[in-house]
């Protein structure tokens, strides 16, 4: 058989994209958390700093942070801006890295460099970026995410790299198992020269502005200058803990360090002499201005900015310190209030399209609670003395409503959903102190109302229910989960949930009639009966693999966010099921970065604070499906049909922007209707070869909470042409004839009712039409012929909309084998003749022997 022609594609299809249902993306987060990396830009104009998963962009002028890159999901170690500040590259311990836009703060590339931690970044002058791995590999990708070059550089961690400012080199930084300094040729990757001094793992790594030397800084506590060309190293000495970073001035004459040693030092590399700028923690990253008058130093949870001429510290920026243990909205969703159990709360304020500190309210004592009353005018405060204090956000004043609360510590306050009282419960702060295990109501005047009594140990977790009537609370007694409620008026205990459990006990009200009990490993949902005083099972919540210490309900009641070990998951109450996790696992070694508190605001967003003392903000991000072709031919036209939704539920009215690089879209606004939909169509552009075109739908709605919905679709445009395929038998023998089969397609699938025009004498049929399945069989003739012959077929196949295709085959004829030619008729007469003899001689022969006889 023969198989000649062009092959096909495979039919159009429709395909429905989408992004995940309930997705939520970080909006926000306050406080520092560790900075990591610090870095100016090369016009000096914006300071950049990475801690916990956030990047930060700080106006250098002001210091006011303008931007904020959010969405990795683990620590930012290491990020560089791009050559002309446009972009800013940063990898992360989750493997990937990102290149965000420095002026709208969007990610516009994220590249899966491996499945384990990406742990340092460079940007070259030719514009390429280097990523050192936790697995020990170099990895050179273009601005676009195109991988240009992959090579084995160490043995494990590649703690840092470095291009030569000419681009033409890198160097790169080992750990623990490999701690040595190596130079590569940044277009092949070959080794050029390895350094092996240092007796702990490279901290960092970097080029002297003339490319003749590299300087590393080690844990070993030693910084180390290499000549490029001879190999030879200059040791400097001073600091006494581990060197985290080293960067040269521009005289490439000396040079900036920072240590855990609680220092920056500013070395002169010739006489290995050095000025000291005595910090009063570890120096985690430093950097320097273009214009070398000030250094800009990291540490745990403070950023300093350093005058050089004077050393002496000119500016810091610090929120909390310490693990965040309380957070809250303001009923209108624009304020939050944080405390992480320092003498301060901070009040948090959104302006325009970002949150920043707008003001503090500054005590004596640590605040272990913190939360806004109904009107969103007063924050009511938890104080480690024991009392209680009223903060009003519009005088600034902070009242002493009361002394002593409890026999220690104030753990929670809350106010009651009307807005007449508060509850406070208590903890011990020294093992002498007196127990307090009660639950108390505060008029909002400061009197006592009630005392709610029962429980036997430390009061964990409390809550209101929506009408203010009744107050649940958790204790974890030995080998059980207590809890209790009580009807407020009565101070009534009237009913006690006990349960065996090995965690610590967390609930949570509804906006109605359904609480919430959560302990290791599981939680559930209740209905509270008034009539008789009685809590009804519903369902159980999910599985959580660590302790829940806070939980809350959404607005609407159908959805309720989590607190636990590193995490913020998101539940459907309707299904029980798990719709998403936010932030975490972080986990340096030592702790996790446990949440301890949430809250949601009313306009759908959640606040939570952690141990690394971050306060993050969390946004419902629109889920966007469409469906459409995916493949198109050359000028064609197809409907986008858009749908926007949020937990399954569609959105109105929302505000849906589509655009493509190539192809037309129309319209390229509009808005949704009433069932979350609306339609789009998309002209394909007049293409030669295959293409792609990327639509873009963005979808959004103002004023609802909820983050845009974004999803990018990739269409292949094929030029719009006829294929001829033509199957056969490729030798047949002279005087036969055979079929031959005609297929007619183009990129998307078979064409029927193709007009087919055959052009060869030895074809029966002349013309005809392809069939639904773009086939038409037609019948070869081959001649007759005492030698081979080669017999060329024309075709040609017609459409409305396409042009004309043209293909030509050849199909080779063999002559018969050849036959005996029939034997002449006097040879035959002969054969008789001389049958008839022998049988007449027989005769006579039979004749005589009788007659002897």
């Amino acid at each position: 058989m023969i198989l000649t022609g062009f092959s096909h594609a495979s039919g159009g299809s429709t395909q429905t994209v989408h992004v995940s249902s309930g997705d939520w993306g970080e909006e926000w987060a306050g406080g520092l958390g560790s900075i990591l990396d610090v870095s100016y830009s090369h016009d000096g104009s914006l300071i950049a700093f990475s801690g916990s998963t956030v990047i930060q962009v700080m106006d250098a002028s002001t210091y006011d942070v303008v931007k904020q890159f959010c969405g990795n999901r683990q620590k930012i170690p290491s990020m560089v801006f791009s050559p002309d500040d446009k972009y800013i590259a940063s990898c992360s311990a989750d493997g990937t890295a990102n290149i965000w836009d420095v002026r709208n703060g969007s990610c516009i590339k994220t590249v899966d460099v491996c499945s384990y931690g990406v742990l340092s970044v460079d940007w070259s002058k030719n514009n390429e970026i280097a990523f050192g791995d936790a697995k020990g590999y170099v990895t050179i990708y273009s601005i676009s995410g195109e991988e240009k070059l992959r090579f084995k550089a160490h043995n494990d961690d590649v703690n840092s790299v470095s291009f030569s400012h000419n681009g033409n080199f890198i160097c790169s930084g080992g750990s623990t198992n490999d701690p040595t300094v190596k130079l590569w040729n940044a277009t092949s990757g070959e080794l050029l020269s390895t350094f092996k001094e240092h007796a702990d793992s490279i901290t960092s790594v970097s080029f002297s502005p003339d490319d003749k030397n590299i300087a590393s800084s080690s844990a070993d506590t030693t910084i180390r200058i290499w000549d490029v060309e001879t190999n030879e190293s200059e040791t400097l000495e001073g600091h006494s803990s581990i060197v985290n970073s080293v960067i040269w001035f521009k005289d490439g004459e000396s040079i900036l360090s920072c240590s855990d040693d609680e220092t920056i030092k500013i070395w002169d590399i010739e006489t290995e002499e050095y000025e000291d700028i005595e910090e009063d923690a570890p120096v985690n990253c430093v950097t320097l201005s273009p214009n070398e008058d000030e250094i800009f130093s990291g540490l745990d949870y403070v950023i300093r900015i350093w005058d050089l001429d004077d050393k002496i510290c000119v500016n810091e920026f610090k929120y909390h310190s310490d693990r965040i243990v309380s957070v809250d909205f303001s009923s209108d969703g624009t304020k939050i209030v944080s405390s992480s159990r320092e003498n301060f709360a901070i009040l948090w304020s959104l302006k325009g399209n970002k949150w920043v500190e707008l003001d503090r309210a500054e005590l004596d004592v640590s605040v272990n609670s913190v939360d806004f009353s109904p009107s969103g005018n007063k924050v009511a405060l938890g104080c480690s003395d024991s009392s209680v204090k009223v903060w009003d956000i519009n005088t600034d004043n902070i009242e002493n409503l009361v002394e002593n609360a409890h026999n220690g510590a104030v753990n929670v306050v809350k106010f009651s959903p009307d807005a007449t009282m508060l509850l406070t419960i208590g903890a011990r702060i020294h093992i002498n102190d007196p127990p307090d295990y009660t639950v108390k109501v505060w008029e909002t005047n400061g009197e006592l109302k009630s005392v709610l009594r029962g429980h036997t140990t430390n009061i964990n977790s409390v809550d209101w229910s929506a009408d203010s009537r009744y107050i649940i609370a958790g204790a974890y007694e030995t080998y059980k989960v207590d809890i209790r409620i009580w009807d407020v008026e009565s101070s009534e205990c009237v009913e006690v949930m006990s349960a065996t459990s090995s965690g610590t006990s967390c609930v949570a009200w509804s906006h109605s009639d359904y609480f919430l009990t959560g302990t290791y490993p599981g939680m559930k949902i209740w209905k509270w009966d008034e009539t008789n005083n009685d809590a009804v099972f519903v369902k159980n919540l999910g599985f959580v693999n660590s302790r829940v210490r806070s939980a809350v309900w959404s607005p609407d009641d159908k959805m309720i966010a989590t607190g636990s070990d590193g995490i913020v998951i998101i539940w459907d109450v309707n299904s029980g099921g798990e719709i998403c996790k936010l932030i975490g696992p972080e986990y340096d070694g030592a702790t996790y970065n446990n949440v301890r508190c949430v809250a949601w605001s009313g306009n759908n967003k959640i606040v939570s604070g952690e141990d690394h003392a971050i306060v993050r903000i969390f946004k419902p991000i629109l889920s966007v499906s469409a469906e459409v072709e995916t493949k198109l031919l050359s000028n064609d036209e197809t409907s986008i049909n858009i749908h926007v939704s949020y937990i399954g539920e569609p959105i109105s009215n929302a505000d849906i922007t589509v655009s493509s690089d190539i192809g037309e879209v129309t319209p390229s606004t509009g808005t949704t209707d009433a069932n979350g939909n609306i339609n789009i169509m998309f002209y394909a552009p007049s293409v030669i070869r295959n293409t792609t075109c990327n639509i873009r739908i963005t979808a959004s709605k103002l004023g609802s909470g909820y983050g845009d919905g974004k999803i990018n679709i990739p269409i292949i445009v094929y030029p719009k042409i006829l294929l001829i395929n033509a199957e056969g038998e490729a030798d047949v023998y002279s005087n036969k004839t055979a079929t031959i089969n005609i297929y007619v397609s183009d990129y998307l699938g078979p064409i029927e009712n193709a007009d087919i025009t055959v052009s060869s004498e030895y074809v029966a049929e002349k013309t005809g039409k392809t069939d639904l399945n773009g086939n038409l069989n037609i019948t070869f003739n081959a001649p007759k012929t005492k030698t081979e012959k080669t017999c060329t077929i024309m075709i040609t196949a017609s459409k409305e909309g396409y042009p004309d295709a043209h293909f030509t085959f050849n199909i080779n004829v063999k002559p018969e084998t050849e036959k005996p030619s029939a034997p002449p008729l006097i040879y035959l007469l002969l054969f008789i003749l001389t049958v008839i003899a022998a049988t007449a001689a027989l005769l006579l022969y039979v004749l005589i022997r009788a007659k002897r006889k």
